[in-house]
């Protein structure tokens, strides 16, 4: 039970680096055979999460879907299992997503949880895609956040609402919406975003220094060659 408590106390934070899936498979068999099904479940939801962390859709949305068998609204953890659900399926199956994103928010708008309500809003504005409704969404997490003084989330969150809906935003509101966020973090997603908003508006002087930041990383070849050769045909 302290190694369960210890893994999960992990998940609730996001710190997955430390999780050992075959210890959490040792917990999920220890806890079959002596008939625990919530701690089984709760290990469940902690494989869930880890796998979901390093990329494996597939098997984390199995190992969630079981976890979700023996656990109900009013336990502890089901306000984790629904973040994760919606995060897993939002790709593949948006629209379960957003069922389990309006879980999410129900469950901790009832139980005054500021961090998870602010997820929970988060993921419901990258669901949508009317921008309208979009930035309801986007207002709550943001004030939610800032109300946990939780500035790289808030940022992160505008950053992300910047790039969803960036062929309908002025261009000076995208780029101070994005900036921030990059400033701090580097990600090399947001670099494209602003290299992006800075060639459609013939800035390409601004553009160059985000366009280097997509050189040789992987996954972002295409944006990189085809962000030089707006550059190029600018200049």
């Amino acid at each position: 039970d302290i190694l369960l408590s210890s893994l999960y106390d992990k998940v609730v934070t996001m710190d997955y680096a430390n999780i050992s899936l075959s210890q959490v498979d040792s917990l999920i068999d220890v806890y079959a055979s002596v008939d625990e099904d919530k701690r089984e479940a709760i290990s469940r939801l902690i494989k869930g999460a880890k796998l979901y962390s390093i990329s494996d859709d597939s098997s984390a949305i199995d190992e969630l879907k079981i976890a979700e068998q023996n656990i109900v609204d009013e336990d502890e953890m089901a306000g984790r299992l629904y973040y994760y659900l919606s995060r897993v399926l939002s790709v593949d199956n948006p629209h379960q997503s957003n069922y389990y994103a309006e879980c999410l928010v129900a469950w901790a708008d009832s139980r005054e949880d500021l961090h998870l309500l602010a997820l929970g809003y988060k993921l419901l504005m990258n669901l949508e895609e009317d921008i309208d409704s979009a930035t309801i969404y986007r207002n709550k997490a943001v004030a939610n956040f800032e109300l946990q003084g939780d500035t790289l989330m808030a940022e992160k969150t505008n950053a992300r609402f910047a790039i969803k809906f960036i062929d309908h935003l002025d261009a000076d509101l995208a780029i101070n919406m994005i900036l921030p966020f990059y400033n701090r973090v580097g990600y090399v997603r947001d670099a494209d975003a602003l290299a992006t908003v800075y060639l459609v508006n013939n800035q390409v002087d601004f553009a160059y220094m985000y366009i280097e930041q997509l050189r040789n990383v992987k996954g972002f070849e295409f944006q990189y060659y085809n962000n030089m050769a707006v550059y190029y045909s600018q200049k």
